[in-house]
């Protein structure tokens, strides 16, 4: 008789998009952001968002994630879910979770056309690349959102790239599409003669400056 393999792992791969999109939707209901406020039982937090009941299924599955906990009948946020998914946390990510959401999770579903053609999917998915951001800077809201999200991402990374690489040497840094400056920052901090330029939309500079000023590196950048 054939022994077969442990399937945990192909497992795991095949529902792993279920858990990402669990995560993703409560993220766009704001269920965390309610969440943060007080804790709610679900038929409470469906009044809030104006969502049916029944469908707040969803939190249980945020339960299974970790994301949430339950006690009795209420849900509260666990530190993970606080820190990283309510969008008044410095260290959000909603802004990239919901980039994740609109515009990666439909590129990522065109992945064989992809391979098979060798070319991107921006015109399949949104009908041209300007398209895309057209719809991310289409107000101050969704900018910001935008932002946000790349902000969110880029400062978990940015303090270790300035550091795979030995920057002593130099003296200025550009970033040409430096958002919020996150990169241009972590340079700043970690070398203390470095001065830094962030070169972006004139539309961002209003949201990059307060991540900026908060640094101690500040007036190198």
């Amino acid at each position: 008789m054939k022994v077969l393999g442990d399937p945990k792992g192909i497992l795991d791969l095949i529902e792993a998009f279920r858990r990402s999109k669990t995560m993703f939707t409560a993220v766009r209901l704001g269920v965390f952001d309610k969440l943060e406020d007080e804790p709610m039982s679900s038929d409470e937090l469906a009044h809030e968002l104006d969502l049916d009941a029944s469908a707040l299924r969803l939190l249980n599955g945020c339960v299974g994630l970790k994301l949430l906990r339950r006690e009795g009948e209420s849900y509260h946020n666990n530190p993970s879910a606080s820190h990283y998914l309510t969008s008044t946390s410095p260290e959000t990510l909603g802004g990239y979770i919901r980039y994740s959401d609109e515009s990666l999770f439909l590129l990522w579903s065109h992945l064989d056309d992809a391979v098979r053609e060798g070319t991107n999917r921006w015109t399949q998915t949104f009908g041209s690349r300007d398209a895309l951001f057209d719809h991310y800077f289409r107000d101050v809201a969704a900018t910001t959102s935008f932002i946000q999200g790349m902000h969110g991402f880029g400062q978990i990374s940015s303090r270790f790239i300035v550091r795979a690489f030995d920057l002593s040497r130099f003296h200025h840094l550009v970033d040409l599409g430096g958002a919020t400056g996150h990169l241009a920052v972590a340079g700043c901090e970690a070398y203390p003669e470095l001065r830094a330029t962030v070169l972006d939309l004139s539309r961002i500079e209003p949201l990059a400056r307060p991540y900026i000023e908060a640094s101690p590196a500040a007036e190198r950048v």
